[in-house]
């Protein structure tokens, strides 16, 4: 994997949202803080297997047509 600027914007995305939801983990100590933060590293894996898996797409359409 090339870490494009493109590439590297995602990576830091995800990158946080696992942060986020370790700190959630930390924070809630009990069950929900848990399911909470494997809901958002679930969220996080799927987005970079989303931009992965379509590497050219594209966020906004310039052609209205």
């Amino acid at each position: 994997m090339s870490l494009n600027p493109r590439n590297y914007f995602w990576y830091l995305c995800v990158r946080l949202i696992i942060l986020i939801a370790f700190l959630i983990y930390i924070l809630m100590s009990h069950g929900a803080g848990l399911l909470v933060a494997l809901c958002l590293i679930l969220i996080a894996l799927s987005v970079w297997q989303l931009k992965s898996a379509y590497p050219h797409f594209k966020e906004s359409r310039t052609n209205t047509d």
